[in-house]
């Protein structure tokens, strides 16, 4: 029952974004009233699945429902499904309605597991975006905002079955693209104001409401409160019967339910976090955003989830008393947060070009990509282990040789001695053969390093750039026999 009841979540709000994110482009290119466009856009065939959509979602429903299944398991045996169609063919949609699935099944199964091994599902991490920043454009913030409001609207109307958590989007990117910390948003959105229209706030991303398509000013519409340490944007659309959801009137101390300030993601763990890989590769330094793979322990009402490094910005405290018309609250302990259980990378053919090498080389320097063989240039083995002292000390074991200050220890090299096999070739700095390619060692080289269970095999041979027909020789030999 609980995966029914998501799946017509799904639907339900699939067909509320599709049709308001119809609407805010008809206000935009046509200039109709938000009236006018709801009713042009009401036809069914504005809200329906195309056959590859619904058969993708379907698809994905038994491992995004059972926590146990196969599929999700966290190793290279897990399972990847890709969705390749023609730009414009909607794509989009299906992984959006695969988003709305993944915040209501996570709502309906409430607390999973116990003990220690608890983990909430009516808050956190839902769903986990990635993206290379160029890539990411104002459409796509504005359609999974539009789903993101969608969600929240029907939330708000039974709130028994889907939780009092707001569902939010957070954008999680660079800080050049939005500001870090709370301190930054409202110095800029001071600023704006003085300056009036036309100053550019980079807290605001969404340059029309994602729901009614009304337009959006930094200056205007977006509010801080430094109690809260919040930055809510409200939506000018706040009269009559057709007032926006997100209004100040609809939706006070909320809005309109995005973040683009670090700080706030942190503390608010949204649902759908549009991540750039940049920001990825920044959490093993940066403990509080454990927050948004579930990693919390206490929750403030009025600040939210808690970290001491985060405290110490933000002046969070076990206490706080009543201040700007916000109640007194105290913090309190909170059970773990389950994890995303869905991530998406858009735009997969990248992964060979900008964004494959940046995430090749995060992997690479945190030493969690594939155990990597090496053959190369006999008498060239030890190449690789000449940086920095990581060659040790003669007679000495390395896990013996102390280094101080102990900041200066070097990393282990990404492959070791034992994983290196030298084989018989040579090449001139001018491309001429001077020593013939061994097969039979290269052979015997390929057989050793799988079975001591490398993954992949790497070839470096001497001035293989000058002539590299040895090197494609042994990568015959590897496909081949590995």
């Amino acid at each position: 029952m609980d995966a029914l009841a998501a799946f017509a979540f799904a639907n339900r709000v699939m067909a509320l974004q599709r049709r308001h994110t119809a609407v805010a482009r008809l206000r935009e290119e046509k200039g109709l009233s938000y009236a006018d466009a709801l009713a042009k856009v009401a036809p069914p065939e504005n809200a329906s699945w195309r056959p590859f959509q619904l058969a993708f979602v379907l698809l994905n429903l038994p491992s995004l429902t059972d926590t146990g299944h196969p599929e999700r398991a966290a190793a290279a045996t897990a399972t990847v499904d890709l969705l390749f169609f023609p730009t414009g063919g909607g794509k989009t949609e299906a992984y959006l309605g695969l988003t709305a699935y993944t915040f209501a099944i996570r709502r309906r199964h409430g607390v999973v597991g116990e003990a220690a091994d608890a983990r909430n599902g009516d808050d956190g991490v839902a769903v986990l975006m990635r993206y290379t920043l160029r890539l990411l454009t104002a459409q796509q913030i504005q359609r999974a905002a539009a789903l993101v409001c969608a969600a929240e609207v029907v939330r708000r109307d039974d709130e028994q079955r889907w939780g009092t958590t707001p569902f939010r989007i957070g954008l999680w990117v660079g800080g050049t693209v939005s500001p870090n910390w709370y301190s930054q948003a409202e110095e800029q959105i001071n600023e704006a104001r003085e300056a009036g229209k036309g100053q550019r706030v980079n807290v605001l991303q969404t340059l029309s409401c994602p729901w009614c398509g009304t337009a959006l000013d930094g200056h205007r519409h977006l509010h801080t409160d430094d109690t809260a340490r919040r930055v809510f944007l409200y939506c000018p659309n706040d009269d009559g019967e057709d007032a926006c959801p997100f209004s100040e009137r609809n939706s006070w101390r909320e809005g309109l339910p995005v973040l683009t300030i670090d700080e706030e993601i942190y503390r608010y763990t949204p649902a759908l976090v549009i991540a750039t890989v940049d920001k990825l590769a920044q959490l093993p330094w940066r403990g509080f955003a454990g927050a948004l793979f579930g990693r919390v322990r206490e929750q403030c009402p009025r600040h939210g989830y808690r970290h001491d490094d985060l405290d110490a910005r933000t002046g969070c405290r076990d206490r706080h008393n009543a201040k700007s018309g916000w109640p007194a609250v105290t913090a309190r302990p909170v059970v773990r947060l389950r994890p995303p259980d869905l991530i998406i990378q858009d735009e997969l053919h990248l992964i060979s070009g900008a964004l494959g090498t940046t995430v090749g080389t995060n992997a690479m320097l945190q030493r969690r990509g594939a155990k990597v063989g090496l053959i190369t240039t006999r008498g060239h083995r030890d190449v690789i282990h000449i940086m920095r002292g990581a060659r040790g000390v003669p007679g000495l074991a390395s896990e013996k040789v102390l280094h101080f200050p102990e900041s200066n220890k070097p990393d282990p090299p990404i492959v070791p001695k034992t994983w290196i096999a030298e084989v018989s070739e040579r090449v001139d700095c001018k491309g001429l053969v001077v020593v013939e390619l061994n097969e039979e060692e290269a052979e015997t080289a390929i057989r050793t390093l799988v079975a001591k269970g490398v993954e992949a095999i790497a070839i470096c041979f001497l001035w293989s750039f000058k002539h590299a027909e040895h090197e494609r020789r042994v990568k015959a030999m590897v496909e081949r026999l590995a």
